[in-house]
């Protein structure tokens, strides 16, 4: 699925644009401006279908609980099409905590070792394939993880390993939006 967009345009206050009489901000270009967008970025975004105008300064607004309503049922709609929490994964994202905390400062992990730590801990009968799987919802939730994908040997010493990590991080982050093997988002 393409990545949900929402335009938000902050500080209507300052720039004089007028209020409907409902009192939301009336932006009289919005459909040009959004035809634009969606031209340029409808084939890899879905753009949605309003432009909210807004104070940003005005945390009661109509306008800002219009955008929050937007913006629950976007959630909603991204929720319901996503597959329901297997028990590996729950358990996974319960053995996060205490494995970062035996990693120390240096989160950067290989693929190997965190294979051999879900079949040893978990369950021994996960395949690399559903561990890859796994390994992208947990980034797609937030649960950021330093995972080098066969590019280092286990045996690599740390300092190597972080130099690689510094050296690739911008790469790599890109990577795991193009369907490669690397993760690399900070914990």
């Amino acid at each position: 699925h393409p990545l949900e967009v929402v335009l938000v345009a902050t500080h209507a206050d300052l720039a004089d644009i007028t209020r409907a009489f409902s009192g939301e901000f009336s932006y009289d270009k919005e459909k040009a401006l959004l035809k634009e967008v969606r031209n340029r970025f409808g084939n890899d975004l879905q753009i949605s279908d309003k432009l909210f105008v807004m104070d940003t300064g005005a945390s009661n607004s109509k306008d800002l609980k219009l955008l929050r309503s937007h913006l629950q049922e976007l959630r909603a709609n991204i929720i319901s099409r996503c597959s329901p929490m297997t028990q590996l994964s729950e358990r996974l994202l319960a053995a996060l905590p205490s494995w970062r905390k035996l990693s120390g400062p240096n989160q950067l992990t290989s693929w190997q070792q965190f294979v051999n730590d879900v079949q040893e801990q978990i369950n021994p009968l996960v395949s690399q394939d559903h561990l890859r799987t796994l390994a992208m919802q947990l980034h797609s939730m937030g649960e950021r993880e330093h995972f080098v994908t066969m590019c280092l040997p286990d045996d690599s010493t740390q300092k190597n390993k972080q130099k690689f990590y510094q050296a690739s991080a911008a790469l790599c982050h890109n990577d795991i939006n193009s369907g490669g093997q690397m993760f690399t988002s900070s914990a």
